[in-house]
């Protein structure tokens, strides 16, 4: 991951939540979870949140009394989608290093 690592080989939580970033993906994070949710483009769009997975493993909620608990839900939906986008390129990489051997 290129994240510091501490004792138990688990990246260090060293930023906070940038909620600005979680906000502006929660749109998207609703239409793929939604009903649009099998459209092509937004499988794709969605499939490009991917991008956040450097930053989640590294993002904490230092202060709880930073974030309502509708913020909690937008970020905990963005890590949902963000790791299925992950599993996808992961079991596609697979299949293709699978198809090469």
């Amino acid at each position: 991951l290129g994240a510091p690592c501490n004792a138990s080989g688990f990246s260090v939580k060293d930023a906070d939540v940038d909620w600005e970033k979680v906000d502006r993906a929660s749109p998207l994070v609703d239409l793929a979870f939604g009903e649009r949710g099998d459209e092509p483009a937004i499988v794709a769009k969605a499939r490009r949140l991917e991008q956040f997975y450097t930053h989640l493993v590294r993002w904490e909620v230092a202060d709880v009394s930073e974030a309502s608990m509708d913020d909690m839900v937008k970020l905990f939906r963005l890590t949902q989608l963000v790791m299925e986008a992950r599993s996808m390129m992961l079991e596609e990489t697979a299949s293709v290093e699978g198809a090469v051997e």
